[in-house]
């Protein structure tokens, strides 16, 4: 183990000085408008202000691309929001202001108090645009892609998973886990031929794996242990290169690479859910002190390595913690 967190380290270092000489990063004016919807989402959230590290200081008197917690584009428009470990409270379903942030790429809210609340369905995902063609009047609508990440893990969000996330084109992350989210995985997430990695552990969905999720061939990390899944797992060439771990606490699924052959009936009960992310606490700080070094590595690349930098600390994050939790 700790030759592998050498080995990162290393990489980090010779990445750092690699692509961190001579670059400096530029971000825009914030827009009116966009400051406008911050401050607007700012009120309609409940949060402790002694917690708070982000909100608390957002200020209609300070440019909104210098709030600690946003992220702009040269152009002023945020396009990433961190608002993970804010001690929200309550739900997000009624926030206008972060529905309507319409160049938003990326979005952080792990680690926050939605208990008992759903994950909302109103995401921004289409823009309807109406032509007049030779007297006919047609609306054409155009299904938004510009998610890239998104991470509302260790939430207590409870219901199901909404069937528009599948509409997110361009997602390379998706993080849900640690919840309690309930009924079957949508197929409507084999819809998302970009993903890089999706996690859905540790939370109460049931039913058969879709066949859908076979075709994400760019799928590079997967968790969906302790769930109550039941069935076969999908066979493709990408499903089953994943580790057993992927699909463990799942006494319902069978099939490789799982080693237990699918039968026409069982009668195991679920396995219990291992302990809660705030009682290995401990070996989260590991996975931290590494990803100080990737955080150093986005601060001084250019803004088109920076997304990708983004992406790649994500699935990184979620590997490695997967790797010390089970010890392998």
């Amino acid at each position: 183990m700790r030759l592998l967190l050498f080995s990162w380290l290393f990489l980090i270092t010779f990445l750092a000085n690699l692509f961190g000489r001579n670059v400096v990063l530029v971000a825009g004016q914030c827009q009116s408008d966009q400051q406008s919807l911050l401050l607007q989402l700012k009120s309609s959230l409940k949060f402790d202000i002694n917690q708070s590290v982000h909100l608390v200081n957002w200020s209609q008197n300070t440019d909104c691309c210098n709030w600690s917690g946003a992220d702009c584009d040269e152009g002023g428009r945020v396009i990433g929001l961190n608002l993970s470990y804010e001690s929200i409270s309550g739900g997000i379903e009624n926030s206008t202001g972060l529905f309507s942030l319409q160049y938003l790429q990326r979005l952080d809210l792990a680690f926050n108090r939605f208990n008992g609340n759903q994950i909302p369905s109103n995401w921004p995902t289409s823009d309807a645009v109406t032509v007049t063609s030779k007297g006919l009047e047609m609306e054409l609508v155009k299904i938004l892609t510009i998610f890239t990440s998104i991470d509302l893990s260790n939430n207590h969000f409870q219901g199901p998973i909404p069937e528009e996330m599948g509409l997110f084109k361009s997602l390379y992350v998706l993080n849900l886990s640690h919840n309690a989210l309930t009924g079957p995985i949508p197929s409507s997430m084999g819809e998302l031929q970009h993903i890089e990695s999706m996690d859905f552990s540790v939370n109460n969905l049931s039913g058969v794996i879709p066949t859908q999720l076979a075709k994400l061939n760019f799928l590079s990390f997967l968790n969906l242990s302790y769930n109550h899944l039941v069935g076969r797992i999908p066979t493709s060439t990408q499903l089953q290169t994943f580790s057993p771990i992927s699909f463990e606490g799942n006494e319902g699924l069978c099939g490789p690479p799982l080693t237990n052959e699918c039968t026409t009936n069982s009668s195991k009960q679920p396995s219990p859910i291992p302990a809660s992310s705030s009682e290995i606490d401990w070996k989260l700080l590991i996975a931290i002190g590494a990803g100080f070094g990737i955080g150093f590595v986005a601060a001084v690349a250019s803004p088109v390595f920076f997304e990708k930098v983004d992406i790649w600390y994500d699935i990184f994050i979620h590997k490695f913690l997967l790797i010390i939790v089970h010890g392998r």
